[in-house]
C-alpha cells in the first residue's frame, strides 16, 4: 500500500481526525442496524462496533499508528462526551413535565425513591467490602478506593434506561397501573441518579483525598455546585425560550438553534466548573414547563440517532481492555446487586403505597435496563481529578454491565409486562 501511494507521490503526514470520526459514525450506524435486526437495542451495536476502532484492536492492524491514532480517539472523547451528555441531559429534563408528574400521584415518588435506594445500598456494600477480595490483585490500591468506587457506582446504579423500557411497553401495547408506574419511575429515575452522582463523587473524592474532615467539607461543596448548576440551567432555559420567538415557523433553523444552545449551555457550565449534566437537565425542564409544549424538546429528538451513534461508538473505541479482567468481575457484581436492589426496592415501594399484587410482583423486573445515562456518568468520572484512580475501572465495569443488560433486559421487561396481564390492552 505504501509503495503504491509512493508511486503516486502521495504521503500520509498525520492521522486525520475527520477520518477517525467518520469511521466511528459509519461503524456505529452499521452496528445499530445489525443490532435491531437481532432484536437488540441499537446502543448495543453502537458500542460493540465502536470497539473495532479501539487501540487494542487497531494495534494489530496498524502498530505504528499511521492510520489509527489512540490520541485522536482521546481527543474525540473529550469533545463528543460534553456535547452528547449535555444533549441527553436536556432531553431528560424535557421529559419531566410537571402536569404529567402531578397526575401520576405521590405514590410514584415513593416507589422511585425506594427502588433507587436499595440498588445504591447493595452496589455500595458489595463493591466496597467484597470487591477487594474478588478483584485481581493490584486493580485498586487501598480500601478507600473500593469505598469510593462503591459510592459512585451505587449512584450510577439508580438510573434506568427509559428508551429500552418504553420501547417494549409500546411494542406489547401495555396499559394499566403497572405501566403507569413504570413510566413515572423512568421519568424521575435518571434525574435522581444525576443528583446522587454529584453528591457521591464529592464524597468519593473526599475519601480518596483526606478522610472524615474532608468529607464534611466536600459534602457542602457538591451541594453548592448543584444549586449553581441548576440556576445556570434555568437562565439558559429562559434564554432559549426567548430566542425561539425569532425563529417561529423555521423548523430546520430552530433545530440547530436548540442543539447549539444546549451545547453552549453545557460548555459554559463545564468552563465554570459546574455540573453540566444537571445544568442542561434544568434547561430542558424549564423549557418544557414554561412553554407548556414539547416543541423544543421534540426538535432535539430529531438529532437523537446522530448524537447517540457518535457518543456510544466513541465509548466503545475508548474501552480500556487492560481493565477487562477486573471490569468483568466488578461489572458482574454491579449487575447482580443492582438487579436485586431494583427488584426488592420496587416490591417494597409498591407494597408501601398499596399497589395491586401484580405490580408488586413484576415491577422490579421491568426496571432493569441501563444504558445511556449510566455510561455517560461513568465516562465523566475519568475527567474528575480526584477520582482518576477509579475512573478507568468504573467506566469499563459499567460498559460490561450495560452490554449484558442490553441483551437480556428487554426480554425480561416483556416477560414482566406480559405476566402482569397488562399487555395488549390498547
Amino acid at each position: 500500500m505504501g509503495g503504491f501511494l509512493g508511486f503516486l507521490h502521495i504521503e500520509i503526514s498525520e492521522v486525520s481526525s475527520a477520518l477517525t470520526f467518520g469511521l466511528l459514525l459509519a461503524l456505529g450506524l452499521l452496528g445499530g442496524r445489525l443490532a435491531r435486526r437481532l432484536k437488540l437495542p441499537a446502543i448495543t451495536g453502537y458500542l460493540v462496533f465502536g470497539i473495532l476502532l479501539n487501540p487494542y484492536i487497531t494495534d494489530f492492524i496498524d502498530p505504528l499508528h499511521n492510520y489509527f491514532n489512540p490520541e485522536t480517539i482521546k481527543q474525540l472523547v473529550d469533545l463528543i462526551e460534553v456535547i452528547a451528555l449535555s444533549y441527553i441531559a436536556y432531553i431528560i429534563g424535557g421529559s419531566l413535565i410537571l402536569d404529567r408528574l402531578r397526575g401520576l400521584g405521590k405514590s410514584i415518588s415513593v416507589v422511585t425513591l425506594v427502588q433507587g435506594f436499595f440498588p445504591f445500598l447493595f452496589v455500595f456494600l458489595i463493591l466496597a467490602f467484597v470487591g477487594p477480595f474478588v478483584a485481581p490483585e493490584g486493580m485498586l490500591e487501598g480500601r478507600n478506593a473500593y469505598i469510593a468506587l462503591g459510592l459512585v457506582a451505587g449512584s450510577i446504579a439508580l438510573a434506568t434506561a427509559p428508551a429500552a423500557t418504553v420501547a417494549v411497553l409500546h411494542e406489547v401495547k401495555a396499559r394499566g397501573p403497572m405501566t403507569t408506574t413504570i413510566l413515572g419511575v423512568v421519568a424521575l429515575d435518571d434525574a435522581l441518579a444525576v443528583m446522587a452522582f454529584i453528591l457521591m463523587t464529592g464524597v468519593g473524592t473526599a475519601i480518596l483525598q483526606g478522610g472524615v474532615d474532608s468529607v464534611s467539607h466536600l459534602l457542602l461543596s457538591p451541594f453548592i455546585h448543584l444549586v449553581l448548576s441548576v440556576l445556570l440551567g434555568v437562565v439558559f432555559g429562559y434564554l432559549l425560550i426567548y430566542v425561539s420567538r425569532f425563529f417561529r415557523g423555521q423548523r430546520n433553523t430552530m433545530t440547530l438553534v436548540v442543539l447549539g444552545s444546549v451545547v453552549i449551555c453545557g460548555g459554559v457550565a463545564e468552563m465554570l466548573g459546574f455540573e453540566y449534566i444537571l445544568t442542561c437537565m434544568a434547561c430542558g425542564f424549564v423549557v418544557v414547563n414554561q412553554m407548556k409544549s414539547t416543541r423544543l424538546i421534540d426538535m432535539a429528538l430529531t438529532m437523537e440517532d446522530m448524537v447517540f451513534v457518535a457518543f456510544f461508538a466513541i465509548v466503545g473505541a475508548n474501552f480500556d481492555f487492560t481493565q477487562l479482567g477486573g471490569a468483568t468481575i466488578i461489572g458482574s457484581l454491579l449487575l447482580i446487586t443492582r438487579f436485586a436492589g431494583k427488584y426488592l426496592g420496587a416490591w417494597l415501594g409498591a407494597t408501601a403505597v398499596k399497589s395491586p399484587q401484580h405490580v408488586r410482583k413484576w415491577l422490579g423486573i421491568t426496571l432493569w435496563p441501563m444504558a445511556g445515562v449510566s455510561i455517560g456518568l461513568a465516562t465523566s468520572v475519568g475527567h474528575l481529578e480526584g477520582l482518576a484512580v477509579i475512573g478507568n475501572l468504573l467506566m469499563s465495569s459499567v460498559f460490561v454491565a450495560v452490554i449484558i443488560t442490553a441483551i437480556i433486559a428487554p426480554p425480561l421487561v416483556r416477560i414482566g409486562i406480559t405476566r402482569s396481564g397488562e399487555a395488549n390492552r390498547v
